[in-house]
């Protein structure tokens, strides 16, 4: 074109588009959702968002695919003055992304897409960051038409549910693990279609969380009478007031879990006679789920001018002191025990080696006695005597024999027959042989009776080699 004239717009390239002409309206949705979802990565006042509520979370914005909604979408698609264009306009304006107008629905805004359990979109939430807003611009978008689904349908998988007033205050329990939670389309928005779910698996108790206000009680009210006789406990959890489960939680971010566990360790039952009455000061007392008496007694004596403090910082506090309590009373009523245990098997222990080293010189006391005891008898006088007499009837004999020989040479050399042996003198010589032999018996039989051990030291002796003593 000329210089300094119109720019031929036909001929500027478009980029690609993020959507399918063919797609079907389940898949086109799911599409602009995916779309949204990346651009909200890229722009850093949704992500301030997030982390101003709490909920720029990794694994929160991919698992739920939180987006944002820049009015880009327009540029992205085929021209509106093109036949393509027009068609996925009307298709989008169907769907409920476009208005009428041909402005995006969700300009602006933060999207929070609902999903069913298989990922397919059944509705969108969108919430309004600008401060510069219009008068009269609401802050809290849906598509249009009836309500479909509903948040984190995989919730029901607990028989106990947390059901909060928005998605908002349902996602500030799952950020912090509270994973069996979801919430209705506000304080009228418990639908049938989430009241047949609820029934159909298997929920048994309710946990409301609903805002503490006017409007909240009475919709809690109401839920607990439609829920309770289908046989659905419901409880009732206790926030400051003017604080919803979100701003709950971004009061005091690094106690949040904790916090939100005392909520629902102290959440108050429902029906049958019980009802919920909120005051406008908020007692530690009330917290710990005390009765309404003891509750409205606390209230007059120590009023709470920072609900948040006296609902979740001394309760974490006084949670963790028990906690130290508990632990120091458990340690000091079984000190005593581990210490007498622990003696117990010292003093076996020393019992034990003193055992059996006394055991060991017992042993050996007795071995030497034994020992010394078998020489004391080997060495005693009637051994000596009995080898004297035993040497002297040799040399007895030894004499006899000496005798016999020469007497028996002399025979034989003087010729003299037999007869001869038996001569008074032979016979005086073998008589006194047999006197000395019977008096040296005498002797030894004397000598043994008097210097010999008795019969009882003996078998102690051989007892005592029969146990195993080496003598």
């Amino acid at each position: 074109p000329a210089a300094g004239g119109p720019v031929n717009r036909s001929r500027m390239r478009r980029l690609t588009s993020p959507v399918e002409m063919d797609a079907d309206d389940q898949k086109l949705l799911g599409q602009v959702i995916q779309y949204y979802h990346q651009i909200l990565k890229n722009t850093p006042a949704a992500l301030a968002y997030l982390e101003k509520r709490g909920l720029r979370h990794g694994e929160l914005v991919d698992h739920f695919k939180i987006g944002f909604a820049d009015r880009s979408l327009g540029l992205r698609i085929p021209s509106k003055d093109s036949k393509d264009g027009v068609k996925m306009r009307e298709r989008l304006t169907r769907l409920g992304i476009y208005r009428a107008s041909g402005h995006e629905h969700f300009t602006g805004s933060v999207v929070f897409p609902i999903m069913d359990n298989n990922g397919i979109v059944t509705g969108i939430y969108g919430r309004k960051i600008g401060t510069n807003l219009r008068a009269g611009t609401p802050l809290h978008l849906y598509l249009p038409g009836p309500h479909k689904g509903f948040f984190n349908p995989r919730c029901l998988i607990s028989p106990e549910v947390i059901l909060c007033e928005a998605i908002i205050d349902a996602q500030s329990f799952w950020v912090h693990d509270f994973r069996n939670v979801t919430s209705s389309y506000g304080t009228g928005g418990f639908t049938d279609e989430m009241f047949r779910a609820f029934l159909g698996h298997g929920v048994r108790r309710v946990y409301n969380a609903y805002d503490p206000d006017p409007a909240g009680d009475t919709a809690a009210e109401q839920l607990a009478a439609r829920l309770i006789p289908e046989g659905i406990e419901c409880l009732r959890l206790l926030f400051p007031p003017g604080l919803d489960a979100n701003a709950f939680v971004c009061a005091d971010p690094t106690h949040a879990r904790q916090n939100l566990t005392h909520l629902i360790q102290t959440a108050r039952p429902m029906g049958n006679g019980h009802k919920v009455v909120f005051s406008s000061s908020f007692s530690t007392e009330e917290s710990k789920g005390e009765n309404p008496a003891q509750g409205e007694a606390a209230k007059t004596e120590s009023p709470v001018s920072s609900p948040l403090l006296a609902a979740s910082e001394r309760a974490a506090k006084e949670e963790k002191v028990d906690e130290q309590e508990n632990a120091a009373n458990v340690k000091q009523a079984f000190s005593p025990c581990l210490a007498v245990s622990e003696e117990a098997a010292k003093e076996e222990k020393d019992n034990e080696h003193q055992t059996g080293t006394q055991n060991l010189c017992n042993r050996s006391v007795i071995d030497e006695k034994v020992i010394g005891s078998n020489e004391r008898v080997s060495s005693s006088p009637l051994t000596v005597l009995e080898e004297s007499a035993k040497e002297k009837r040799g040399d007895n004999r030894q004499t006899g024999a000496q005798i016999f020989c020469n007497r028996s040479v002399t025979g034989n050399q003087n010729g003299e027959s037999d007869k001869q042996f038996s001569s008074p003198s032979l016979a005086a010589l073998e008589k006194t042989a047999k006197e000395e032999n019977v008096d040296e018996q005498k002797n030894a039989a004397t000598v043994t009776k008097t210097s010999s051990p008795s019969a009882g030291q003996e078998e102690t002796a051989k007892g005592r080699i029969g146990q195993g003593v080496y003598a």
